[in-house]
């Protein structure tokens, strides 16, 4: 049994056969696996193009217009001068949010889920991407307003209450993916 190991052409004959062996020891019989690999990209893709059309039959209200516009605006600016993605994500995104919530405190006298008011407000710069990317034959076209909907998007659904449904006796907000485990409501 040693000279399987140790000869140099018994160790390449050998070799495979082994670790066929300990495959099967392990549990893998060889049955087809599954390729999952496509279906969470898929599911990703259709929460945020959902989450999109809900977003643009959002009405901005008149109040918070020139603040969000005022953000976004912010934001863009501090993208252009920042072209690492680390100088983006620690100083603009964070400016981002607190100027987000600095302005939903002052503004809108509520109770927020600030948990989740921060998971759905940091996906807003998404929504101005998917207009960009709509309309990138047409420079014109301003997104800041698709992204001041999505601020308040998610200020309908974690800062003021929201649109709220009981399903298994959990009361949750209806259009955005749940933040913890990530699916879709519906």
């Amino acid at each position: 049994m040693m000279h399987l190991f140790f000869g140099k052409k018994s160790r390449r004959r050998s070799l495979p056969a082994l670790l066929a062996g300990l495959l099967l020891l392990a549990g893998c019989g060889g049955e087809p696996v599954r390729d999952t690999s496509m279906e969470k990209p898929d599911r990703l893709y259709h929460q945020l193009t959902n989450f999109y059309e809900q977003v643009r039959e959002t009405p901005l209200s008149s109040s918070l217009k020139a603040d969000l516009k005022r953000i976004v605006e912010s934001r863009l600016a501090c993208y252009l001068d920042e072209q690492g993605y680390d100088g983006r994500l620690q100083e603009c995104r964070d400016n981002y949010l607190t100027d987000t919530i600095a302005m939903a405190r002052q503004k809108v006298p509520a109770a927020p889920m600030l948990g989740n008011f921060i998971l759905c407000i940091r996906d807003c710069p998404i929504s101005h991407a998917i207009c960009a990317g709509e309309h990138s034959y047409n420079n014109g076209v301003d997104c800041t307003a698709i992204e001041s909907q999505c601020i308040e998007r998610c200020l309908d659904l974690y800062w003021r209450g929201g649109v709220t449904e009981t399903r298994a006796g959990k009361t949750r907000a209806v259009g955005m993916p749940d933040q913890v485990g990530g699916k879709a409501n519906k």
